[in-house]
């Protein structure tokens, strides 16, 4: 428990250090969209402990491993207007790499039923400490933050058959009134995934 409780001061420091500071200065590139929830961008240290365990015990990691690992612990939200949306996303990509992380996974859901928006995996190269950025307009975010606690009660298998449909349901709801952003849906996934893996 000792070594878990390093792991979550070790991610925090890197955030505070190095990472955040980053974030910050790409935000600062542009003034048309924003970082939101930056309060946020820690992951709960019970989620974060139970990650690394899982990492050491299920994934035969090292414990440095496993702390680099958990790709999520570190996390922040791009908004964007609607009508700039692609083009941000393209020029931020760039910005991250010129800030020397490495795109690890981009993950294009704008097709989705039961979500919209794109998630994206960094890899921060000195400490090799992941990061995601997820990049939305603000009735994605908003649509996220809506079905967030049934995407929680899906992801745990917790839930029967049934209550299974209803919560798919009102996540395909609320994710088919999201507005799609020009451009958006060309945004490549990283590494490619084929057309019909979708």
């Amino acid at each position: 428990d000792v070594y878990k409780r390093q792991a979550c001061d070790q991610i925090a420091e890197r955030e505070e250090q190095t990472i955040s500071p980053a974030m910050r200065a790409v935000e600062g590139q542009a003034p048309d969209r924003n970082l939101i929830g930056f309060d946020n961008r820690l992951k709960d240290r019970d989620r974060i402990k139970e990650k690394v365990h899982d990492g050491i015990k299920f994934l035969k990691r090292s414990p440095e491993d496993a702390v680099s690992l958990v790709p999520d612990a570190i996390r922040y939200t791009f908004q964007y207007r609607e009508t700039n949306y692609a083009q941000g996303v393209w020029t931020d990509i760039v910005r991250l790499r010129d800030q020397g992380f490495k795109l690890d996974r981009l993950k294009n859901s704008w097709s989705d039923e039961q979500y919209k928006g794109i998630n994206s995996q960094w890899i921060e190269p000195d400490t090799g400490q992941r990061f995601e950025v997820q990049f939305h307009t603000r009735i994605s975010y908003e649509a996220k933050q809506l079905t967030h606690k049934a995407y929680e009660r899906l992801r745990t298998k917790e839930a029967d058959a049934f209550e299974e449909l209803v919560l798919e349901a009102f996540q395909k709801k609320v994710a088919g009134d999201v507005p799609v952003p020009p451009g958006a849906r060309d945004i490549p996934d990283h590494p490619e995934r084929s057309a019909d893996a979708r």
